[in-house]
């Protein structure tokens, strides 16, 4: 059966990277935050075969009223979100404490889909604030214009020298980061870096 359980206690990779970044008092506010969200569970879906899409999809959505959304957006269901990642993939996440998948969901996807958990192999950072669009821009190689990534939109693209999915929350702008844990703290550094001309403060909306 799977379950999307709690993860495991982990320290963060970040260190103390984003401690101690308040803006000086005479440059004004920040127009940069960036923060890491507490611990979340992350499972991957990938469908076997091409006839198994229709099948699996039906079964998502009767087991969690979710319908999987095409590339390249994102779908949500009350604490659940949805990402189309590749061909036949896709990604379900939501906040750790409590939350499971129907326990039935692995038998019923049984010889049409795997089923694989990612929650220690991620880091979710929120990046927020008027300029971290521009932001964003220096460092990834796709269009972020508000017509072109609005709310709701994702993508998988480099963030740097780091793959990352991007997930465009709203238009204040707002973005959650998912990068691969062993290279957040490099990621990390790239955004600091890349913010740097803004004013960048630790912390945003919390979970």
């Amino acid at each position: 059966m799977a379950e999307l359980r709690d993860p495991l206690p982990r320290p963060s990779p970040l260190g103390d990277l984003l401690t101690g970044r308040e803006p000086k008092p005479d440059s004004g506010p920040a127009a940069v935050h960036l923060g890491e969200r507490a611990a979340r569970v992350l499972w991957q879906l990938a469908a076997w075969r091409a006839a198994d899409v229709a099948p699996l999809r039906a079964i998502v959505a009767e087991r969690l009223g979710l319908s999987l959304p095409e590339a390249p957006e994102s779908a949500a269901e009350s604490d659940l979100v949805a990402f189309h990642i590749a061909l036949r993939r896709w990604w379900l996440t939501a906040p750790a404490p409590g939350r499971q998948l129907d326990a039935g969901l692995a038998d019923a996807l049984a010889g049409r889909a795997a089923l694989t958990d990612l929650s220690h192999a991620r880091t979710v950072l929120r990046l927020t604030g008027a300029a971290s669009r521009t932001t964003l821009a220096k460092l990834c190689r796709i269009d972020l214009h508000p017509q072109a990534f609005p709310p709701g939109r994702a993508a998988q693209t480099a963030l740097g020298q780091v793959a990352a999915l991007i997930h465009a929350l709203d238009s204040a702008p707002g973005f959650d980061l998912y990068l691969p844990r062993s290279l957040a703290r490099s990621a990390t550094i790239s955004l600091i870096d890349a913010a740097a001309e803004f004013g960048l403060a630790p912390g945003g909306r919390s979970d």
